[in-house]
């Protein structure tokens, strides 16, 4: 908007021999209204479009996210020692712990995987059953086959931060865990043993793993030792 009509000044115009110019005159008021004229304010700037930058923002968010999942798979918040002996009552639990089974038998006999998770979570553990694996589905390919488990289930466990293990399947044992249920002790320590045996194939430990009677508990190493001690300790009330 142009700005407001001022009054501009006129001045008197006179010849070389001091009489007065009318023409003179009128064309100092033309060229005066002209120069006002043409201070007008120019048309504002298109403005220029946010989308690039939306998209921009977005597909680094992206990119972030699937990186943290990457390098949280690759070496995992933690790694603690190896120790080949079962965790000493109240002590605290490295990732590769693992009990000695108890004889078959106790509280444990005779349930599958979702009924041991079942149990956990009424002793006060707040982990939610997300997959029951079948045959088809179990990514392992051990459900049903000899020395395999006979179900298997897998587990969230809200402690665990979505940062955490964002882009990570919903059966990922970095979300909470996994329990696993064998037709024998023997199996169950083998299983257990396996998961902790550190390869060139398989450089590092990336969960915790307890092993009571028939079942073999896996616990997302995102997870603090203190709370791995409380699936440690509610696993062998159940199998008491």
């Amino acid at each position: 908007m142009a700005p407001a009509a001022q009054e501009y000044r006129r001045y008197d115009v006179y010849d070389d021999y001091g009489d007065y110019d009318s023409r003179a005159r009128d064309d100092y008021d033309s060229r005066a209204r002209d120069a006002y004229d043409s201070r007008a304010e120019p048309p504002p700037a298109p403005r220029e479009s946010l989308l690039p930058y939306i998209t921009f923002v977005l597909v680094v968010a992206v990119l972030a996210g699937i990186a943290g999942y990457t390098l949280n798979r690759l070496v995992g918040p933690a790694h603690g020692a190896r120790s080949a002996h079962p965790s000493a009552p109240g002590a605290t639990p490295s990732p590769t712990a693992v009990p000695t089974p108890s004889a078959v038998g106790g509280g444990l006999a005779g349930l599958t995987a979702e009924q041991v998770a079942i149990r956990l979570a009424g002793a006060g553990l707040p982990l939610h059953t997300t997959v029951v694996y079948s045959a088809a589905t179990d990514p392992d390919r051990l459900l049903g086959r000899t020395n395999g488990y006979t179900s298997r289930i897998a587990f969230s466990d809200p402690r665990v931060g979505v940062n955490e293990v964002s882009g990570s399947p919903a059966g990922a044992i970095e979300r909470g865990g996994a329990i696993e249920v064998f037709a024998d002790a023997a199996s169950a320590q083998q299983r257990a043993t396996k998961l902790l045996t550190v390869t060139a194939d398989n450089p590092l430990v990336t969960e915790y793993v307890f092993v009571q009677r028939t079942v073999v508990l896996r616990v997302s190493l995102v997870l603090t030792a203190d709370i791995a001690r409380e699936y440690e300790a509610a696993l062998l009330r159940l199998a008491a």
